[in-house]
């Protein structure tokens, strides 16, 4: 997902569906966030430049069904729908 749609979510507080996943389970693509920044320790950071060969290996792993979710602008961007 994209930063923006990260942020919506954190705003649910209590409610937010992805609080209780593992940090392997909720990657964001972002510009602006920085893995290493302190308040993204329970979360994967991907810079956006490295999420397509994420995806491919995430992909070629057995039972790795993938679901995106925002990033819009990113895949845009990128001409993804292509």
């Amino acid at each position: 997902m994209g930063r923006k749609t990260y942020e919506t979510l954190l705003a649910f507080g209590e409610q937010n569906p992805l609080r209780n996943k593992p940090r392997e389970q909720v990657i964001v693509a972002s510009s602006k966030m920085k893995q290493h920044d302190n308040e993204y320790l329970n979360i994967t950071v991907l810079d956006e430049r490295d999420v397509l060969p994420y995806v491919v290996e995430l992909k070629f792993k057995q039972g790795r069904d993938i679901w995106a979710y925002g990033g819009g602008q990113f895949c845009w961007r990128e001409r993804w729908w292509i």
